[in-house]
């Protein structure tokens, strides 16, 4: 595991660096974990054996209800937590050393990460605490708050965001730049070859997610209504929809080799402080 101190070297402390380091590397384990879960549950929906595939939130609750599933959720949430603080420290300090547009695009990039897993967070927390599933009716309850006449231009920027989000992933996965961020040097080829296609993987099918979601979040925003596809589980379950059973297993694997590759990052990413 490679580290470096970068800005904080000469001005905090070696063990302020190294909780940083290690809440981000609990934050991608703990991101991984529920990725893997995702993929797992919706490979399982494609086989016939379970009524539909699962987002993030619906992994959450089927945790719950399995022996430990509360303690577990505990875990899942303080490890989410790590991967916010994490993120919020990407979004402020950029610690990647970006330049010009690419470092306001990185910084923006990595804020809305943090905002969407501390929702997670906190979901998962509230579980974990009242030992109860909760209701999902997040989309539904955001746009009860926009304004009148500006439902449409929300509605395109979500759309906006989700597809320019699938143009970065399926970019870095074809261009493998994830790479620079890994420190692969002492990894045999033929495990460095098998870490690729993980990563490649995963990427393409978070890629494939978001553009699902943003073409419906843009068909939304043309009749001014609720999207009917709002979160990773319905983008699955779409997939389905369009393709069969084939195209929905293809893209749960795909999601679990983004999991996977979460923990890839928990291991080998290069934390920069």
């Amino acid at each position: 595991m490679a580290a470096r101190s970068g800005r904080m070297g000469g001005s905090r402390s070696a063990g302020s660096f190294r909780f940083l380091e290690l809440a981000a590397r609990c934050g991608y384990t703990a991101k991984g974990f529920v990725y893997v879960l995702v993929g797992g549950l919706s490979a399982w929906a494609a086989l016939g054996d379970r009524a539909r595939s699962a987002g993030t939130r619906e992994a959450l609750q089927h945790l719950l209800v399995q022996p430990f599933g509360r303690w577990l959720l505990g875990v899942i949430a303080l490890g989410l937590a790590a991967y916010v603080v994490w993120r919020s420290i990407q979004a402020v300090l950029d610690p990647e050393l970006s330049s010009g547009e690419k470092s306001l695009f990185s910084r923006l990039y990595a804020a809305i990460s943090a905002v969407a897993y501390a929702l997670l967070t906190a979901y998962s927390a509230r579980m974990a605490w009242t030992a109860r599933s909760q209701s999902d009716e997040s989309t539904n309850r955001w746009m009860s708050f926009v304004p009148d006449g500006w439902t449409d231009f929300v509605l395109l920027s979500v759309a906006v965001g989700f597809l320019v989000a699938a143009l970065r992933s399926g970019w870095v996965a074809v261009r493998a730049s994830y790479r620079k961020r890994l420190d692969l040097g002492g990894v045999a080829a033929p495990t460095r070859r098998w870490l690729d296609r993980i990563a490649r993987s995963g990427l393409l099918a978070r890629s494939a997610v978001f553009a699902i979601l943003g073409f419906t979040f843009l068909q939304a925003a043309g009749s001014s209504s609720t999207p009917s596809t709002t979160d990773t589980g319905d983008a699955l379950q779409q997939s389905a929809s369009l393709g069969g059973p084939l195209a929905l297993g293809a893209l749960s694997l795909g999601m679990l080799a983004y999991g996977l590759y979460q923990w890839i990052k928990a291991r080998y990413r290069r934390i920069e402080l």
